[in-house]
């Protein structure tokens, strides 16, 4: 269990740092930008959290925590093939 988040913590740390990148490059924008960082420091204050309580991740349902409900799959899957994207253009795919 303690693997498995701290390879989450990785992920959401890169995914910040080309987050940034992006952004920088004007592949993204300002609100776009805020958003999606929002979210990936949210789920990585969760995963930190976790790692520290002995490898509880919150839950993100709307009511189960008085969050907000989870992002729409097309902001995720459009975030996801952005990365990607920049990946390849940034020859590092």
């Amino acid at each position: 269990m303690r693997e498995g988040l701290e390879e989450q913590e990785a992920f959401l740390v890169r995914s910040l740092v080309d987050l940034e990148r992006e952004h920088d490059a004007g592949d993204l924008t300002d609100g776009h930008h805020a958003e999606l960082r929002a979210e990936y420091e949210e789920r990585l204050a969760g995963v930190r959290d976790a790692l520290v309580g002995g490898g509880r991740v919150p839950s993100r349902r709307v009511g189960a925590t008085g969050g907000r409900p989870r992002r729409r799959p097309l902001v995720v899957a459009g975030a996801g093939v952005g990365v990607v994207a920049f990946a390849v253009a940034a020859g590092l795919l």
